[in-house]
């Protein structure tokens, strides 16, 4: 009976392991990844962006890639300084809308669009599981 115990609480503990850890870890380190986006700290970006690869769900983009479809806020770019407004003391709106099934990326910022504003058009293909080849194609002023 001992050995039947062990084999339940074995099952038991691996799930509760591979499961619950990252469950609790991913929440912990977005809000450490955001506020490190506030506070500009490219350094820290970076390390928190590599800590949550590691607890992403979605371990194949090519069989997932349509999870990225819709707007997504901008909170880090690695565009030099002056290239993208900060929100904050411009008041445009940066962002990006992604169209997997058309393989389109719009990086928007919005300086009052439709009217003023500019949408940059880059191509994007799942090369790999973990992979997303980006293709800059098209600028457009408004």
């Amino acid at each position: 009976m001992r050995s039947i115990s062990f084999i339940i609480f074995a099952t038991v503990y691996i799930s509760f392991s591979n499961g619950f850890i990252p469950a609790i870890q991913r929440p912990a380190l977005k809000a450490q990844l955001r506020a490190a986006c506030q506070q500009k700290d490219q350094q820290k970006i970076f390390k928190l962006a590599e800590d949550l690869s590691k607890l992403n769900p979605t371990t194949d983009i090519m069989k997932d890639f349509s999870k990225l479809d819709g707007n997504w806020k901008l909170d880090f770019t690695t565009a030099p300084v002056g290239e993208v407004p900060d929100e904050e003391t411009s008041g445009f709106k940066t962002f990006q809308t992604i169209d997997t099934s058309k393989g389109l990326i719009y990086n928007v910022i919005d300086q009052g669009l439709p009217e003023k504003g500019l949408k940059i058009s880059i191509g994007a293909e799942a090369t790999r599981k973990s992979r997303v080849a980006i293709d800059f194609r098209t600028v457009e002023a408004f």
